[in-house]
């Protein structure tokens, strides 16, 4: 199967079963139904995106049905004073379970010219 884009709020109501960091920095979820999903960013030219913060403990989503998951490209609050390039993107990403919520978000910037948002897929 080749890796398929699809909507954060897929994960809901799964249950994750594992969280792998990769050396990319961009975590992968292993879902109960055996699936596995990632962020992926394509590398244009001159733009760098990269795991900026997570807020909350991983621990917390796995084993317990995911209650939400939402995603946006909102500036967050704590990046109120922060100065960047020429131009900037914020891929946000939550999951809640029953047991707590996990914050991942993730900066891009470029010259306005190239993507600076992360994507989300369906590996297997």
């Amino acid at each position: 199967m080749s890796n398929e884009h699809v909507e954060f709020f897929t994960l809901k109501g799964k249950t994750i079963v594992n969280i792998i960091w990769p050396n990319s920095n961009y975590p992968d979820f292993k879902t109960k139904d055996g699936h596995k999903y990632s962020f992926i960013h394509h590398q244009d030219c001159c733009e760098s995106v990269y795991l900026y913060k997570t807020i909350g403990n991983p621990d917390d989503i796995i084993g317990s049905p995911i209650t939400l998951a939402e995603s946006d490209h909102a500036e967050p609050d704590f990046a109120s004073e922060m100065k960047y390039n020429e131009s900037h993107t914020w891929s946000n990403f939550y999951l809640e379970t029953a047991k707590g919520r996990l914050e991942i978000y993730f900066l891009g910037e470029s010259n306005g010219y190239y993507s600076e948002s992360v994507d989300f897929i369906k590996v297997s």
